[in-house]
């Protein structure tokens, strides 16, 4: 089973936001990056792309100039674009934990963030494409294509807490999705009991809106 494929039919991505980052390829747009010991910096980023954003930025002052600063994901927090926030977050390599800036999907006491990797380069993207990138729709679920063709796959992670990490879309989540979701969320004993029962709404095609209805709790008490 293919489990990548699994978890974008299950998980469709937001098509819109997407397709608005790629239109801007090449300009600088208004934002801020943040230090690794909190300040914020107002300036102009480049957009590069949601591959090569990961990877590095190039972050100018003003947007006149010419000359920029580049920051790769050891050297910031973080950095805001096009009303998106992007943090600095470790991520699996070929044979090691490296750092990417991860777009944040949802934010609250669990927090999601979202990674894209070519579907050819096995579990890694983080170097970006050469081309520049289109998206394309097949029914319900989004899938986003390079110029090439190569199909570019998106996954989830939440974190709970900044350090209770789960890898939304593991074999062992997508296929043991109760026992495994239960368990993250029992400290919120009558959301986790749903969920082990397979209540209608708490499956695991209403993850997202689970992690919602998490936060909001918390939020409120």
């Amino acid at each position: 089973m293919n489990f990548k494929i699994l978890f974008v039919i299950v998980f469709s991505i937001t098509i819109g936001s997407v397709a608005n980052s790629q239109t801007n390829l090449g300009e600088k747009l208004q934002g801020y990056i943040i230090t690794n010991s909190g300040e914020k910096i107002e300036g102009f980023i480049k957009e590069r792309g949601i591959l090569k954003n990961q990877n590095k930025i190039e972050f100018y002052k003003n947007l006149n100039e010419s000359s920029f600063t580049k920051y790769k994901p050891n050297d910031i927090w973080g950095f805001n674009i096009l009303g998106k926030n992007y943090q600095s977050i470790p991520v699996k390599g070929f044979s090691k934990k490296k750092k990417a800036f991860l777009e944040i999907t949802v934010e609250g006491k669990i927090t999601v963030y979202v990674y894209y990797y070519t579907a050819s380069s096995n579990e890694t993207g983080f170097g970006g494409s050469k081309n520049e990138i289109t998206v394309a729709k097949k029914g319900n679920t989004s899938v986003i294509l390079d110029l090439d063709g190569t199909e570019i796959v998106s996954e989830y992670i939440a974190i709970k807490n900044e350090t209770d990490r789960l890898e939304l879309s593991a074999p062992k989540t997508i296929l043991s999705f109760k026992k495994v979701m239960s368990k993250y969320l029992s400290d919120y004993a009558q959301l986790s009991e749903k969920i082990r029962n397979k209540a209608k709404g708490y499956r695991i095609q209403n993850a997202f809106s689970i992690i919602e209805e998490y936060n909001n709790h918390f939020s409120e008490n």
